[in-house]
């Protein structure tokens, strides 16, 4: 080998020994910023290792990934803010219910006094209602007093003008053939007029009777009529749809208007039912009247049809008996009203005024279940009152906790996102200073790889 050739290898040697002398240099310092760059990451790999993105060192390790987790904290934060203001418009909510809430409260007592007000005005009105029925029925008692001295009166005179019917049968002791003749034509009439009144007796009897339970089922209609409208009104239940039609049928069975208030309702029902009543009451005394006069008049011509057999003319001894029953009716008719008239105070006067008692302590009964009521509303009002306003008080104490987990979140937030934008700042300064480093150490490899490759071409 020539002298050039030698100094020619020489100087691609010493070439490629100053190249790899820097580039194991440069590859030190790239070495060290790798490892710089693994140290950066490790304390906000350990700070924020709650996150399942950052579970593990290497995924830390790249930009990328730190600029992903920034990112997510970030969102965090910003649905942390919404949350809270979400939450923060709750709290104002709660806050306004619960500085409404004794206004409310206060409207719903007024309600309930209204109502209590309302069933009191009602009860009053009853009880002077049936104090003026009663001094009504007084009155009529003592009309029906002086009748009852009428009618003993004309007991008298028929029981005297009886007596004169007896006198004369006694003084009439043989009748003619036509008499008999008659007195056979007279039986039949007898037994026609006996089969007739008899008839129409029961026909009067029957219409009676069957107004009076007509009027008694009125009543309990009317009666159950005011207890569905009381039950609607306090029970504050939803009726089922078979109440609703029997109400509907009500209010127009009775002709009352349903938009009226309750206490006009009970009102109305009351003055139907009292009205029902005194009609019972008249219908009675009518039916007990047309009894005594339809069993007088039947038995009359019963007695007159019976008392001989029927192929057989009424005898001297038949009337005069015939006419002795009858008298003796009249006397006990006439003895059961003196008996009456003598005891009217405590027959009649002190039955009416009994039903005025019992009516009267009905209503007092009434007026204290209607201040028991109100006084159980009061205290189930206040119950639940304090109840609804400790319930608005923990719902702010949560809020308020939840809101401040929110925040201490989002603090905890900026400051990993804090660590991260340092984290990225220096990975960002890093990756520059390795990317050149990378250049330059690919432009050394380049230069040894020529040089060793001009190196041999000399060999």
């Amino acid at each position: 080998m020539d002298k050039k050739q030698l100094f020619q290898k020489q100087l691609l040697q010493s070439k490629i020994d100053e190249n790899l002398k820097s580039l194991s240099i440069l590859q030190t310092l790239y070495d060290e910023l790798k490892l710089q760059s693994n140290t950066n990451t490790k304390p906000i790999a350990n700070k924020i290792s709650t996150l399942s993105t950052l579970s593990t060192l290497s995924t830390l390790s790249t930009l990328s990934t730190l600029l992903e987790e920034k990112s997510l904290l970030e969102q965090n934060n910003l649905n942390n803010k919404q949350m809270i203001h979400k939450l923060t418009f709750n709290i104002s909510k709660l806050e306004q219910d619960l500085l409404k809430l004794p206004d409310i409260t206060k409207i719903k007592l007024k309600e309930e006094i209204t109502i209590y007000n309302d069933e009191i005005e009602r009860i009053e009105n009853n009880k002077l209602e049936s104090i003026n029925n009663n001094i009504e029925n007084i009155s009529y008692a003592i009309l029906d007093k002086e009748q009852l001295i009428k009618d003993i009166e004309l007991l008298k005179n028929n029981i005297e003008i009886q007596a004169n019917i007896i006198s004369n049968i006694q003084i009439t002791c043989h009748s003619s053939r036509k008499n008999i003749l008659e007195s056979l034509k007279e039986k039949k009439q007898q037994k026609n007029e006996l089969h007739s009144n008899i008839k129409n007796c029961n026909i009067t009897m029957n219409h009676i009777t069957n107004k009076i339970n007509e009027l008694y089922t009125t009543i309990e209609n009317l009666i159950d009529f005011k207890k569905l409208l009381v039950d609607d009104n306090y029970k504050n239940d939803i009726l089922d749809n078979i109440n609703t039609i029997t109400l509907n049928k009500y209010y127009t069975l009775f002709n009352i208007d349903n938009t009226i208030s309750l206490n006009d309702k009970i009102i109305l029902i009351d003055i139907l039912i009292n009205n029902n009543q005194s009609q019972i009451s008249l219908f009675t005394n009518k039916l007990n009247k047309t009894e005594a006069i339809n069993n007088i008049v039947i038995q009359d011509n019963t007695n007159n049809y019976n008392k001989t057999n029927t192929n057989k003319v009424i005898t001297y001894k038949d009337k005069f008996k015939i006419e002795k029953i009858k008298q003796q009716e009249l006397e006990t008719i006439l003895e059961a009203n003196l008996n009456k008239y003598n005891n009217y105070e405590r027959l009649i006067i002190d039955n009416i005024n009994n039903k005025l008692k019992e009516k009267l302590d009905n209503l007092e009964l009434d007026k204290k279940k209607a201040n028991d009521r109100l006084t159980i509303i009061k205290i189930r009002m206040n119950k639940e009152f304090e109840a609804t306003k400790k319930l608005y008080k923990n719902n702010i104490l949560q809020i308020n906790l939840d809101i401040q987990k929110l925040s201490e979140d989002m603090n905890n937030n900026n400051n990993k996102i804090k660590l991260l934008t340092i984290t990225i700042e220096k990975e960002h300064k890093i990756n520059d200073e390795i990317t050149i480093l990378e250049n330059k150490i690919e432009k050394h490899k380049e230069i040894i790889t020529q040089s060793e490759k001009d190196l041999r071409a000399l060999v």
